[in-house]
């Protein structure tokens, strides 16, 4: 142990030095980290209340409001798409041109017919 103590009595300056320079490391990494830390709050900050003011739970709860808004309003669409589909199933299927010639002393057909 007293060995110990010799080689520090003897190297007292280089302990000195280089603890002090630990000392100035940590203390400019403490200050990187306040900075980083108060940008983060600030986006936290932003993000809890918003540009608006308003708070994120009333923002989620604006947003799970319209989302069931827009469930209701697509059940209706589907009800609408399912009355089209068949009303389509009465409408007319496979309509046809048909050209004639109506008038015996003209040319060509030039009459036309449409079949349903």
């Amino acid at each position: 142990m007293n060995d110990i103590y010799q080689f520090i009595d003897l190297n007292i300056s280089y302990v000195i030095m280089g603890l002090s320079l630990l000392v100035i490391l940590l203390l400019i990494a403490q200050i990187r980290l306040n900075r980083k830390f108060n940008e983060v709050s600030k986006k936290y900050r932003l993000l809890t209340r918003g540009p608006s003011g308003v708070d994120l739970e009333e923002i989620l709860q604006k947003y799970a409001g319209d989302v069931f808004k827009m469930i209701e309003e697509n059940k209706e669409l589907l009800g609408e798409q399912k009355k089209l589909k068949e009303q389509v199933v009465q409408c007319v299927h496979n309509p046809g041109l048909i050209r004639f010639n109506a008038f015996n002393n003209m040319g060509s057909d030039l009459s036309f017919s449409l079949a349903m």
